[in-house]
């Protein structure tokens, strides 16, 4: 297994700071499936004990 990482820097507006982020997110995805990359996304799992 590789491991690594990707560093994107930006100039941008203070305003427009998240939309950059959404839209940059969105096109290096697209890149990333394009060549079969694949980007496992973080989840929680909850459960919740009963009193006894």
């Amino acid at each position: 297994m590789i491991l690594g990482a990707v560093l994107i820097a930006a100039k941008c507006k203070e305003d427009d700071i998240y939309t950059v982020k959404r839209v940059m997110n969105k096109e290096v995805l697209k890149i990333f499936y394009k060549y079969g990359i694949n980007v496992p996304f973080p989840h929680v799992t909850v459960t919740r004990k009963e009193k006894i």
